[in-house]
């Protein structure tokens, strides 16, 4: 919630935390997002291999792109309204 990550605390939302692990630009989001990465599971349309990404809804292009912008913006404000 508003960022955190309960199950792996050095990979929040947050700042500090995105660059660290190398993943502040908003491509590097995206790419997180479409393909997943470690136990995330990948929610792009084309996300490949299956074991690799959600059984659930995909996500179009736009959409993930959408949400990587969103993060970036988020975590630019500290999780603050």
């Amino acid at each position: 919630m508003n960022g955190g990550n309960v199950l792996a605390v050095g990979a929040t939302l947050f700042q500090p935390d995105l660059a660290k692990n190398g993943v502040e630009s908003p491509e590097a989001l995206y790419d997180i997002i479409y393909k997943g990465k470690g136990k995330m599971p990948g929610y792009g349309t084309d996300c490949a291999p299956k074991g690799a990404c959600t059984f659930a809804a995909r996500l179009s292009d736009e959409e993930v792109s959408s949400l990587a912008t969103y993060v970036q913006e988020r975590a630019a404000a500290g999780w603050k309204s």
